[in-house]
């Protein structure tokens, strides 16, 4: 894992930086090192990194300037739209210009469904035409891959799949915590792609849940 995050911000880093007690030269050192020893064994190697090319700044080591002495091309994952996308992704390339390092191509994520083509084919022209660089992708925005997985609850709750392991992907519009059976005979109303959360111990809820998706 030394390799994989070769640089880490705990608390208390960033002062230390600033302090002298820790240097960047060293920690550029780290990350040259790691990459080198990555990329000798891979086809290819894909770095990601952390927020926008400013993100480091503070200690002089931002993601621009990694870019840079790593001599490798940058993707940015831009913010979905127009104006505000492209404003942003311009303080970005100037940023990787002046650290050396190039922008091969954008990616848009999350665009919005109903303006999907709209802002594909204007942030394609606009790109070609100022710079000469392409839109690699357009993402629309999918709120099922914002909702949590079954297999994410299970990692919250540090708990492990006793059934329907292979539905681990699953995702719920609605989540419902149950805390108690609500009386003697409880009856529970099915509701669509909701998901109910209760102790195990809860057999009435259970099995009021149960018989009424039969």
């Amino acid at each position: 894992w030394q390799d994989i995050s070769p640089v880490v911000f705990p608390p208390g880093f960033t002062r230390k930086v600033i302090d002298g007690q820790v240097h960047t030269n060293e920690l550029l050192g780290r990350i040259k090192d790691a990459f080198t020893t990555l990329a000798s064994t891979a086809d290819f190697t894909l770095l990601e990194g952390s927020g926008h090319m400013g993100v480091g700044s503070i200690v002089n080591l931002n993601n621009a300037q990694v870019a840079g002495a790593l001599g490798v091309d940058v993707v940015i994952i831009a913010e979905g739209g127009l104006g505000r996308s492209f404003d942003q992704l311009a303080l970005n390339k100037a940023l990787l210009e002046k650290h050396g390092a190039r922008l091969r191509g954008v990616i848009l994520n999350k665009v919005e469904p109903d303006k999907y083509e709209m802002v594909k084919d204007y942030y394609t022209r606009q790109l070609e035409s100022l710079w000469n660089k392409p839109l690699l992708g357009c993402v629309p925005y999918m709120e099922a891959i914002s909702l949590p997985t079954m297999s994410g609850f299970a990692e919250l709750l540090h708990g492990r799949f006793v059934a329907g392991e292979a539905n681990r992907l699953r995702t719920f519009e609605r989540t419902r915590l149950v805390m108690d059976s609500g009386g003697d005979n409880p009856k529970y109303e099915a509701a669509f792609n909701q998901l109910i959360v209760t102790h195990a111990s809860n057999k009435d809820c259970v099995a009021a849940v149960i018989e009424a998706h039969r």
